[in-house]
């Protein structure tokens, strides 16, 4: 537990700077679970069929406000992997195809295709010409005449609102690529890392200070203050001790593919690596702090780290972590502040009697600086970058693996997540109060949401048997008239070739003006409407249409023209 935070950050440093644009998935050699096999087939080439159907149900005693189906929505899904092919000298290539089926009928077919850094269209909705639009980051100088220049407009409007733009590419790629991953598995090679960033980090120490907790316990404050020169120097200095060290190597390159451990853990790339730790988004000194008792147990940490961010500009990431009181689990604070927004979570993580990780807490991100809660903004965009969001959330997952009546292998993951307004200290304890007016100006208001989502994976002993999944999500909240089921049932099968796709014949989203984009969406969206309206209640027509039972007997009472 002794300086966990530190030592995790130099090791995740590390590990990412090794596998920055490689995925973190088993070689096949190595045990995995049910969901990675399907994972593995697919990636292997092989396809997936399934069903996925879409209900709306009204909450009782809210028919007239609901949006509701008649019946099911029945969406077919086929999907593909087209591995690339060396000697014909064609790219890889994933392919999707939806189309409404009703019996043997299948309506509004729809093809997607991700081909050489571009994705492709082809809808009944649009007609039978194929569309492309570029799949990478679009240029925000791009010409705002362009569609492509309207759609980065919106783009960078959204990352500007977190602060983080440049930064948030570098925390979702080291997330991807440590998913998944049990560190704890590997302590045997990793615990002499750590047993040096504990020896580096002691030559930083400024003060220790005795004191005593709330409850009597003697503790000790100790304060560290490291320069971004020497944070970059120590992790050089594992990255050398990394790629002279064989075993824990072996272990890297059984998480990556072949190709992409030659590529990226290959000690001839140092300079490479060295480059990429010169240009870590490190902005000043580095600050820890941490409370421990006697005895060795952390009380608190603080760790605060200056980033820089090309747009964000200068940013300041820290990290607070408190003991709970009694068997109270610790609550964590986790901030990221520029000098125009706040982004602040408070959370605590627990396990239920049942083994399920809970995750309670809330989320604030608080504009701050002479915008801060401006009204009367031009555009809606700007308006909302100005207002608060508060809100409290829980979430929860659970995840067993087992045999069913078959004897095939299943694994089961079950997630609830609900997310609800927390205008605290304005509104009142009653979270079904409307908010005021006065709320609704400086926080951006929503319903109370309620997720909940299960996948099952099932599949046969053998590597090659198919693997089945069914999934089923829910959508619902306290105010909402109506509850959103989607359920998503197939399974693997043999590969199939899909219908060939001429590239060079698609008209490009990227350069249309924004005039004929908004045309062509309009259109879609009107035939779109047309062939969901058999399936569709609107509000006004179940008021409108409510009519008595023609079954019903007339009464005998009524006189006509009454």
């Amino acid at each position: 537990m002794k300086k966990r935070a530190l030592r995790l950050l130099a090791v995740c440093l590390t590990l990412a700077l090794l596998c920055s644009t490689a995925a973190a998935q088993s070689a096949l050699d190595v045990e995995y679970t049910v969901a990675e096999k399907l994972l593995k087939q697919l990636q292997a080439g092989s396809g997936f069929t399934g069903t996925l159907t879409v209900e709306s149900t009204a909450v009782a005693g809210r028919e007239a406000d609901a949006v509701t189906t008649t019946r099911p929505i029945t969406i077919g899904v086929d999907y593909i992997y087209v591995r690339p092919d060396t000697v014909a000298q064609s790219e890889g290539e994933s392919r999707l195809s939806l189309a409404i089926t009703d019996g043997d009928t299948a309506q509004g077919k729809t093809e997607l295709a991700l081909r050489g850094g571009k994705l492709y269209l082809q809808s009944a909705l649009f007609g039978d010409a194929w569309y492309a639009l570029s799949a990478g980051a679009v240029n925000p100088e791009a010409q705002s005449g362009q569609a492509a220049g309207a759609i980065a407009q919106e783009t960078s409007s959204l990352l500007q609102q977190s602060a983080m733009p440049g930064l948030t590419t570098f925390a979702l790629g080291l997330l991807t690529r440590l998913y998944d991953v049990d560190l704890t598995q590997w302590g045997e090679v990793l615990d002499p890392y750590a047993t040096k960033v504990d020896v580096w980090i002691e030559g930083f120490r400024q003060s220790a200070l005795l004191d005593k907790a709330a409850d009597g316990t003697t503790t000790m404050r100790i304060d560290y203050q490291i320069p971004v020169t020497a944070v970059k120097a120590q992790i050089k200095q594992m990255v050398l001790d990394l790629l002279a060290d064989t075993a824990l190597l072996e272990k890297l390159r059984a998480l990556l593919p072949e190709a992409d451990a030659q590529r990226y853990l290959d000690p001839t790339l140092q300079s490479y690596y060295f480059y990429a730790i010169d240009e870590l988004p490190l902005n000043g000194d580095l600050t820890l702090s941490r409370t421990v008792s006697l005895k060795g147990e952390t009380r608190a940490l603080t760790l605060q780290l200056p980033l820089y961010d090309s747009q964000g500009k200068a940013l300041t990431l820290r990290y607070d972590r408190q003991k709970g009181a009694g068997d109270l689990p610790d609550e964590n604070t986790l901030e990221l502040q520029s000098d125009k927004i706040v982004w602040k979570v408070v959370y605590q993580t627990y396990q239920s009697l049942t083994g399920t990780t809970v995750y309670q807490g809330t989320l604030l991100r608080t504009p701050i600086g002479e915008d801060a809660f401006a009204v009367g903004a031009a555009e809606p965009a700007q308006l909302a970058a100005q207002k608060t969001i508060s809100a409290a959330f829980t979430l929860s997952a659970q995840q067993a693996q087992g045999t069913d009546a078959e004897g095939k292998d299943t694994l089961t993951d079950t997630w609830a997540f609900s997310l609800t307004p927390d205008y605290t200290p304005d509104v009142a304890d009653d979270e079904a109060a409307e908010p005021t007016e006065a709320q609704q100006e400086q926080f951006i208001t929503f319903d109370p949401l309620d997720i909940q989502m299960q996948t099952v994976f099932t599949s046969g002993q053998a590597k090659n048997a198919s693997t089945a999944l069914d999934v089923t999500l829910s959508i619902a909240g306290d105010r909402s008239p109506q509850t959103i089921t989607l359920k998503l049932t197939g399974k693997t099968r043999g590969k199939w070739e899909p219908a060939a796709l001429d590239v060079s014949a698609a008209q490009s989203l990227d350069t249309m003006d924004t005039a004929a984009l908004t045309q062509w969406i309009a259109q879609a969206g009107v035939k779109g409407g047309l062939l969901l309206l058999p399936y569709v209640n609107l509000p006004s027509q179940s008021a409108a249409t409510a009519q008595p039972d023609a079954t019903a007997q007339p009464d005998a009472t009524a006189q006509p023209g009454a």
